[in-house]
């Protein structure tokens, strides 16, 4: 009996982390981008850009920043 209750909640939990796993849609592309290895820094009006491995950009008028990617062929 506690063999069969164990194995319930062990098949629950898979399944639920299964379902959390799958955030992005299918079709959808999601970037990982590392963005603590930035070396180089300028900054541009209102705007800092980054740039390591990727470059991105951080708005200080609008609080959020743009990531530009040869992968999306476009800016985020």
């Amino acid at each position: 009996m506690v063999q069969k209750t164990v194995s319930i909640i062990f098949f629950c939990f898979s399944l639920f982390r299964t379902v959390l796993a799958q955030q992005v849609p299918i079709g959808s592309w999601q970037s990982h981008f590392a963005y603590g290895t930035a070396n180089t820094f300028e900054r541009v009006g209102e705007k800092i850009f980054a740039a390591g491995t990727h470059l991105w950009a951080y708005s200080l008028t609008e609080n959020d920043y743009s990531v530009y990617s040869k992968v999306m062929a476009s800016v985020m």
